[in-house]
Order: C-alpha cells, then sequence, then structure tokens
C-alpha cells in the first residue's frame, strides 16, 4: 500500500522537469536601414508686445498689431498659422513693502509654419513693423516622414529577411521561423538651420531684397532609420 501511494507523488514532481520546452538554434540579431531627406517645412515663431501704463491702450495695439498679422497669414494660403499664447501681466512698484501696479504689459505669439519658404519670407518682411521673429527652423513635413519612414521599414524588414535566410543557410538548415521582433524609429537633424530666440535681423532693420534666399539657401536634412531587432529558430 505504501509503494502505491508514493507512485503518484513521484510522477507529478518529475512533470515541471519534462513539460518545460527547450530551446535550440535560435540566433539573434538586427538589421537597419536609412534615408536622408532635405527638410521641407519652415516654421517661424513671432511675437507681439506692448508695454504701458493704460491695459486698455497696451491690449488694444496687441490686438491691432495682431490682426494685421493674421489677415497677411489668412491671405496666405501656403501659410498656415497658430496662436501659441496670449497673455497680459501688470508691473510692479514695491515700496514700504506695499506693491503698486505701474504698469501692464501685453504680447501674443504665432507660430506659423510653410512649404514655400519665399512665401514665409516674405511675410517675415513684410511684418516687421507689427511683430518680431523669435526663431526660424526647419523640419520635415508629418506626410513627409510618414512616407519615408514607411518606405525605410519595408527595406530594414527585407535586410532582416535576407539575413535569416544566410543565415540559416549557413548553418546548414532548411527553413527558420520568426521567434519575436521590433521595429524601432530614429531620428537624427543631420544639417538643419536654426535661428535662437533673439531680436534678429528682421526685428532691427528692413530685409533686403536678396536677404531670404540668403538666409534659406541651405534648409539642411534630415535623417530617418529604421531598426529591425529579432531571433529566430531554425
Amino acid at each position: 500500500m505504501l509503494r502505491i501511494a508514493l507512485l503518484p507523488l513521484l510522477l507529478v514532481a518529475a512533470l515541471p522537469a519534462t513539460a518545460e520546452p527547450l530551446n535550440y538554434n535560435i540566433v539573434q540579431f538586427s538589421e537597419s536601414a536609412t534615408a536622408t531627406i532635405p527638410n521641407d517645412t519652415l516654421t517661424a515663431t513671432f511675437e507681439i508686445s506692448e508695454e504701458g501704463k493704460s491695459r486698455e491702450q497696451v491690449s488694444n495695439t496687441v490686438t491691432r498689431r495682431l490682426n494685421i498679422l493674421n489677415h497677411r497669414i489668412e491671405a496666405n494660403i501656403k501659410c498656415e498659422s497658430e496662436l501659441l499664447s496670449r497673455n497680459a501681466s501688470p508691473s510692479y512698484e514695491y515700496k514700504n513693502g506695499k506693491a503698486t501696479i505701474i504698469g501692464w504689459r501685453d504680447s501674443a505669439t504665432v507660430m506659423v509654419r510653410s512649404k514655400d519658404f519665399q512665401a514665409l519670407s516674405k511675410l517675415i518682411a513684410d511684418s516687421q513693423s507689427e511683430a518680431a521673429v523669435n526663431n526660424m527652423s526647419f523640419s520635415v513635413s508629418p506626410s513627409k516622414r510618414d512616407e519615408v519612414i514607411e518606405r525605410v521599414s519595408k527595406e530594414a524588414l527585407t535586410n532582416f529577411r535576407k539575413r535569416a535566410d544566410s543565415i540559416t543557410r549557413t548553418l546548414g538548415f532548411n527553413g527558420y521561423k520568426i521567434v519575436n521582433i521590433n521595429i524601432n524609429s530614429g531620428f537624427n537633424t543631420a544639417s538643419n538651420v536654426g535661428y535662437p530666440a533673439a531680436p534678429i535681423a528682421y526685428r532691427a532693420a528692413k530685409i533686403e531684397a536678396d536677404a531670404p534666399e540668403a538666409v534659406l539657401s541651405n534648409p539642411g536634412t534630415q535623417e530617418i532609420s529604421q531598426v529591425v531587432n529579432g531571433s529566430i529558430q531554425m
């Protein structure tokens, strides 16, 4: 009776060791593909600001200049804009521990982007009296980036498949199956041109007729890469 009772226990104890799968002939590796594309979008950030003693007068001035800028943007269908901020804040004078409002500052920030560099350059030149350009930068448009990512992804996957075929043949196997696979995107600005937040020439003086051409002669490029990491079992 004792031997019969122990037999099921011995069988149960042996099950985990025999049921555990054994992974043989697994190879891990990665392949990639890269494309360099020119930046096709120019983005400029305009700032309108005014200071004075009267809050109403300051705000009315900023609103008037903002409306002029928006009218120019709307008249140019090649430009898209977004109002990033509009703020009014008081200025204080502290005397004997007491704060007194002595003036107001009102400001508005507008971001404008366009694929037509010359159209945006003209907007900048025409709007010097109304707004200062705090920043200019070049980038790849979302539609262009998505198009390139799809193309580069296919190329990276093809490279991964070719590498898997080569490894399988070299090691003397007839076929393989993919155990896991991951795709990672990478973006690198190879030669981007950017302008820091500062009162650059657009605000300080009139732009000469050929100045926009000189500024926009090198929009730079962006490198888009796709890396495929995975493992196969032969």
